[in-house]
């Protein structure tokens, strides 16, 4: 799994990792992380995955590490997105996040943390990093089969989240504040702005507090 250990950005030191949310019958595979010493995601549960070796592929790094991780070989799955995660000046992380549905072999014990399969409705109301809860809900919609999000942090605070290129400068608590002129934004680059808009509401929306924004995102996708 990631090491905790940035390059700068422009630098051929930055790092490149994986993450994938393996699902089985409504539930996806969580990891929380709570077996690792200077765990950047300590305390948070998150899927399984990890960063580049050597010369290797995205899928190649997935793979190894979901078998490293969990005991199971994949025999099924699809890259969804780019999430470009910034933890502090100067740190970059570009994670390549996958879902899975089809497997072989026996789960097993991580060193990393403990897994557990959790109900996708239960998700919401585990101790995730902010951003996970933007773009894991995009994961859950046929209508969107590929984004890329930008997430920056103070420490666990969001402060910034930016969607195919968007921006969305974060207020208090990581909760951005320019929803309706993202929403006005995606309805200009369609043919029909009404039915654009709205879906856009369902696919990210990051205004408001944990009653509005969160939940809004949360109940389109589930329902």
């Amino acid at each position: 799994m990631f090491d905790g250990k940035y390059g700068k950005g422009g630098e051929a030191g930055v790092k490149m990792t994986t993450l994938c949310y393996i699902e089985q019958d409504g539930k996806y595979l969580m990891l929380y992380r709570n077996k690792k010493k200077n765990d950047i995601n300590e305390g948070k549960w998150i899927g399984v995955g990890g960063h580049l070796e050597g010369t290797e592929s995205p899928g190649e790094c997935l793979l190894r590490e979901v078998k490293e991780e969990t005991g199971l070989t994949l025999t099924s799955w699809q890259f969804r997105g780019i999430v470009t995660f910034v933890p502090g000046p100067d740190q970059v992380e570009y994670m390549c996040v996958y879902t899975a549905d089809g497997f072989s072999g026996d789960l097993r014990e991580c060193s990393e943390g403990e897994l557990r399969w959790i109900p996708k409705e239960e998700v919401e109301s585990l101790s995730l990093w902010e951003g996970d809860r933007l773009f894991m809900p995009l994961l859950l919609r046929e209508d969107v089969p590929f984004f890329s999000m930008k997430l920056v942090y103070e420490g666990d605070r969001l402060i910034y989240a930016g969607l195919d290129g968007g921006t969305s400068p974060a207020g208090e608590g990581g909760k951005a504040e320019n929803a309706a002129e993202r929403s006005e934004n995606a309805a200009e680059r369609s043919e029909n702005a009404a039915e654009r808009a709205e879906n856009a509401a369902g696919r990210v929306r990051i205004a408001g507090g944990p009653e509005e924004g969160w939940r809004l995102v949360w109940e389109k996708s589930f329902c």
